[in-house]
């Protein structure tokens, strides 16, 4: 499939364009600067990982019976999910599938938890999700059902926990439509968005790019920076350059665009007319010098919506080498009030409170930030607190 080559093309990134929107009306800026939170880092607990890699790109936080449990896949094997006590701060489980046979997953690529008897697991390249209740699968979802021949099938996002999470009866994901990138309607035409029935098992596909990103020409990995959450009743889709987030309903009808962007943004460049430049290494370069949007995550306890963003303070002209380049990039979070639709500012973080590119997640007291230590199979995981602005 051609989305196989954008993702093995991992190293490849992209300029898109954004609509610079002034964010003077939200109460988190000031001359149209968003503030700068005064913030520290708590830490929360340690996981020792024997034989497990330290990095995780499939983490999930779920209460259950008054617990809050941490749900950490195992990238290497593709076929656990070691499950923690957040309140004990131990090992409760591991959960351990078969990769062949009548009961087998394939690959794991990612997981909804649901609750310990009904956890659904994603095989991306294999277009499927399986419902699991312990190492039994109960049933197996085709995603391609429902969908017409001529319909691009859209492949779970592989290198971060793409199934979003469930609204009534339907399970909803994300990931990249199998189109080329070269098309050059391909960004009007992509759908990112599908979800899943859980009692027919007919897929519906939906939510797509903003309309800054139609008729232009941008490097194909752009998807692989884009990100989706269910929130309540809503389906919300974060695209990398894009300041604003777009809220669907379950039916992928749009509901409403909110802005919530970061002070270093920088206006992208695109390649219409360029195409033969678009994959090239300035164009590398010039991704990461503008910055863009990545993970986004919800605290249903407070309501705040915590958006990634990845940065450079150095000018790129002074590096030939791209790894060296690589070693200046930050990553910062834009905090925004969902319930007030309020931005309450922005963390920018020193690279030595987080690890370059950390393992992140939300759970009931905020947001949880990754820092390995490198002597140990061991990562510590620190609560984010930030001081408050009236």
């Amino acid at each position: 499939m051609r989305v196989i080559k954008i993702i093995q093309n991992f190293y490849l990134f992209f300029l898109i364009t954004a609509l610079i929107v002034s964010c003077k009306s939200n109460s988190g800026s000031e001359d149209g600067q968003i503030k700068t939170l005064k913030h520290s880092l708590e830490k929360a607990f340690t996981l020792r990982l024997e034989g497990v890699p330290t990095k995780t790109w499939m983490v999930e936080t779920k209460t259950l019976n008054g617990i809050e449990y941490l749900f950490y896949g195992d990238v290497k094997s593709q076929s656990q999910i070691l499950v923690y006590n957040m309140d004990s701060q131990k090992w409760a489980d591991t959960l351990t599938f078969d990769r062949e046979g009548p009961n087998g997953i394939g690959k794991m690529n990612g997981f909804f938890v649901k609750s310990l008897d009904s956890i659904y697991v994603s095989n991306s390249f294999g277009l499927k999700v399986h419902l699991m209740q312990g190492n039994k699968k109960l049933r197996s979802y085709d995603l391609r059902n429902g969908l017409s021949s001529s319909s691009p099938s859209i492949i779970p996002f592989t290198t971060n926990n793409a199934l979003s999470g469930i609204l009534g009866n339907k399970l909803f994901y994300y990931g990249f439509p199998d189109l080329s990138t070269n098309t050059p309607t391909f960004y009007n035409d992509a759908l990112i968005g599908q979800s899943v029935n859980l009692q027919s098992g007919e897929v519906v596909q939906g939510g797509g790019y903003p309309t800054q990103y139609h008729n232009h020409a941008w490097p194909g990995v752009n998807t692989i920076f884009n990100d989706q959450l269910v929130l309540e009743d809503y389906v919300i889709q974060s695209y990398s350059l894009d300041d604003s987030i777009s809220v669907f309903d379950k039916n992928f009808n749009l509901i409403e665009r909110i802005n919530i962007p970061n002070n270093y943004k920088k206006m992208p460049i695109n390649y219409d007319g360029k195409i033969s430049e678009k994959e090239s290494e300035r164009a590398y370069f010039d991704f990461w010098s503008r910055g863009f949007y990545s993970s986004i995550f919800y605290n249903e306890k407070t309501q705040h919506i915590y958006r990634c963003f990845t940065y450079s303070k150095s000018n790129p002209d002074d590096y030939s080498d791209f790894e060296e380049y690589k070693k200046t990039f930050i990553k910062g979070y834009t905090i925004f009030d969902y319930k007030n639709r309020k931005l309450i500012g922005q963390i920018e973080m020193d690279a030595a409170e987080q690890d370059q590119f950390p393992t992140l997640f939300a759970g009931s007291k905020g947001l949880y930030i990754s820092k390995e230590n490198p002597d140990e199979p061991e990562v510590d995981f620190y609560l984010l607190i930030w001081e408050k602005f009236e």
